[in-house]
């Protein structure tokens, strides 16, 4: 049944050993899809297929292993969920899948499919390559968005307020980009992610970080311009960041002590805010590009030793 190949699928993907279909109503004792008879409704073989240019499948699906009729299947239950839930034609949300050479799913684009909503089994999913739904008009994220598996994940354009808290325990192997939504704070437990890849979170309604925000590793560029930042927590300065800090187009009035702590691999990027003053250890700050505090209310500046770019005041 549906609901057996589905529970089936979430199991395997969640890093559980792969189960044996004997004893299954899905399969035969050998593991293999059953096929149908006239005395088995549950089983159909004339079910619709992928379309030509989204499936490996259609021409020879008697040649699926195990693990592609696992995923064809969950799929076909997903589509069918986001198209009824999102009054979208399904063939729109096929349009943008990506497969290997051994049909396997590897990247999905629901960019621009206006989706509102997306149903829990969306969690279950498990993709190598970039999960694209930015620019529709999702409100809010599954609860269990942790489970979701993807190279990176794109989710700007939409119209999130919130993420719930299990984002932070997400398998992201790539970037995640929340930018151009409506978030006015991050979860407490984002602070405990080691992201692989860049996060942007520019251009939304933040005016506070979470504390033991400076926890958070990001070996991309951190990109938090363009919100309503006031200030930083005080652990802010624990932080190593791999490529950029982008904070430029924010309101803050101050930087924490421990910003001198801070080690940027790539530029540091302040311009447009509203700094009066900054500590004294900010001298200490380690830059591997750039260095702008540009249009801020600045009328002194400590010595930058450990600056490899250019310092813009």
């Amino acid at each position: 049944s549906e609901m057996c190949i589905r529970d089936r699928y979430q199991r395997r993907v969640r890093g559980t050993s792969r189960l044996s279909m004997g004893g299954c109503c899905c399969g035969d004792e050998k593991g293999r899809p059953r096929q149908s008879t006239a005395e088995d409704p549950e089983v159909n073989d004339n079910a619709p297929m992928l379309s030509t240019t989204a499936s490996k499948y259609q021409d020879q699906p008697a040649d699926m292993s195990l693990e592609q009729w696992e995923q064809w299947n969950f799929l076909e239950g997903l589509i069918d969920e986001l198209a009824t839930m999102n009054h979208c034609p399904d063939h729109r949300l096929r349009e943008g899948m990506r497969y290997d050479a051994e049909g396997m799913l590897t990247s999905w684009s629901l960019s621009g499919c206006k989706l509102t909503v997306l149903p829990e089994a969306f969690s279950s999913l498990a993709i190598p390559g970039d999960l694209d739904l930015h620019h529709n008009q999702l409100r809010a994220l599954p609860e269990s968005i942790g489970s979701l598996q993807a190279g990176g994940l794109w989710l700007s354009k939409n119209l999130l307020s919130s993420l719930p808290e299990s984002f932070s325990s997400g398998r992201i192997s790539g970037s995640i980009t929340l930018a151009g939504n409506q978030l006015s704070h991050l979860p407490d437990s984002i602070s405990g992610m080691d992201l692989p890849g860049s996060l942007s979170v520019a251009e939304n309604q933040l005016s506070q970080l979470p504390e033991g925000f400076g926890r958070l590793r990001v070996r991309g560029d951190l990109n938090l311009s363009g919100n309503k930042l006031v200030d930083l927590p005080e652990d802010f300065g624990n932080m190593t960041i791999s490529g950029h800090l982008n904070l430029n187009n924010n309101s803050l009035s101050r930087l924490p002590e421990s910003a001198g702590g801070l080690s940027v691999g790539g530029s540091l990027l302040l311009f447009n805010n509203q700094l009066r003053k900054l500590p004294a250890s900010f001298g200490d700050v380690r830059v591997g590009g750039d260095l702008s505090v540009r249009r801020n209310l600045l009328v002194e500046w400590p010595e930058f030793a450990n600056v490899r770019g250019r310092v813009s005041k």
